[in-house]
């Protein structure tokens, strides 16, 4: 699992990482809805607010800088330093209103903007409004879906791992913040989310702008000569385990052993291969759930790392299932989380990896999107994708997924335990 902010595209896609070893997940950049790329020169009739001096790193001691019901603001702030975040009170908006942040720091300054809703749950972030063409100031266009009583925008020096330039300067500076707003704007639509789930191999796959991998079959024996002839077992229980994940969203996992591609718009996840830095890749974080059509990479082969610890058919399936529900939450406009029982987490142990049966949840957002804030992830799903018609049903099999483990005792893997960080190399 790996992740990075919303990036602008420029129709650049962005790719997503789920980082092992050495991560279990980061993310670079979402993909961006630009909403007409603006300069950062105020219109004639901006409202001029300069930072106070008193300490707005909170929500709860946001200063107030009210968009005008039709028009916009211009702030001048400053960050002291990597731990400071300087949080704003925008106000209330309406569904339909476009809320365009654009973000520039002076000399170099390199920072990230957030949205976020009165209930202080991620909108969308962004760190580099396009990471491929080295444009690193941060732009933010989004169009809300329901009326809101207030929304807030943050401002802080980035602590992305990945897909996250390390040009320009992480320490203080200042930085103008121009918002404005569009009424009567289009949301975006909840849709139906196919995805092809992709054992057979053989395929040539592109991740973003990543090098052409070509696909081997996905192999238990790959893993642990422990599996041995039990391929077909361990991709049956991870089908299952991802789709108790998704059985309340509508969302259809298609096996692709059992069915051809669907047509139409489909999103494909790869099974298989390894890679020595990530647990699984993805195209972006689609924060709308805008494109249908992505693909994403769930490095099967890399889990024969975790042998020392001894791992169980059962507990390999759930983590490569964790990691594939991880990865396609990004596709489905999720940003990192930072609890280890929430699917989108990015930082585990191994241990952890392999025994929590993790869930989309609430929870504080990983710091490489945003050092505060929280991340609703069932609540995004559910406005993405939507409900799950067939919920009822699903409920008896996504409980009978769960029902009748047996937990061994695995206290002896405490002395083989190793932390899978965030994301690894990270620069700053």
């Amino acid at each position: 699992m790996h992740h990075r902010r919303s990036g602008a595209s420029l129709p650049i896609k962005v790719v997503f990482l789920s980082v092992l070893a050495f991560f279990f997940g980061c993310d670079t950049s979402s993909l961006f809805d630009l909403g007409g790329l603006s300069s950062i020169r105020p219109g004639p009739n901006a409202a001029q607010v300069n930072e106070d001096a008193t300490d707005n790193n909170l929500f709860d001691a946001a200063q107030s800088a009210l968009l005008p019901d039709d028009g916009e603001i211009s702030v001048t702030g400053s960050v002291d330093g990597v731990n400071d975040i300087d949080i704003y009170a925008l106000g209330p908006v309406s569904a339909g209103d476009r809320i365009t942040v654009d973000v520039i720091g002076a000399n170099g300054l390199n920072t990230v903007a957030a949205l976020f809703d009165e209930n202080k749950n991620i909108i969308d972030a962004n760190d580099d409004r396009s990471y491929y063409a080295g444009q690193l100031d941060p732009y933010i266009s989004r169009v809300v879906r329901r009326d809101m009583s207030n929304i807030y925008v943050g401002v802080a020096v980035p602590r992305g791992r990945y897909f996250s330039s390390t040009d320009g300067r992480f320490d203080n500076g200042t930085y103008t913040l121009r918002a404005f707003r569009r009424h009567n704007q289009t949301p975006a639509e909840t849709r139906q989310q196919v995805v092809y789930l992709n054992f057979a191999g053989g395929a040539s796959v592109q991740i973003a702008l990543q090098p052409f991998e070509f696909m081997r079959a996905f192999s238990a024996d790959a893993i642990s000569q422990r599996f041995e002839g039990q391929t077909a077992a361990m991709a049956d229980r991870i089908v299952e385990l991802m789709r108790a994940d998704f059985a309340e969203y509508n969302v259809v996992l298609v096996d692709g052993r059992n069915a051809p591609l669907p047509e139409g718009a489909v999103t494909q996840l790869y099974f298989g291969n390894y890679n020595q830095a990530f647990l699984g890749l993805s195209d972006n974080v689609d924060t709308d759930n805008a494109v249908l059509d992505q693909k994403g990479i769930i490095y099967t082969e890399d889990f024969q790392l975790f042998e020392s610890l001894q791992p169980t058919m059962e507990e390999v399936a759930q983590a490569i299932a964790n990691t594939g529900s991880h990865e396609l939450g990004h596709l489905l406009g999720l940003e990192h989380g930072g609890d280890p029982l929430d699917i989108m987490s990015t930082a585990a142990t191994a241990r952890q990896i392999l025994e929590n049966d993790a869930y989309f949840m609430q929870s504080a957002l990983d710091e490489g999107v945003f050092p505060a804030g929280w991340q609703d992830g069932s609540a995004l799903l559910m406005q993405n994708a939507g409900k799950n018609p067939a919920f009822a049903t699903t409920r008896v099999l996504q409980d009978a997924s769960r029902a009748g483990r047996v937990k061994a005792d695995t206290t002896w893997r405490a002395a083989y335990d190793f932390v899978m960080p965030t994301c690894g190399k990270c620069a700053h």
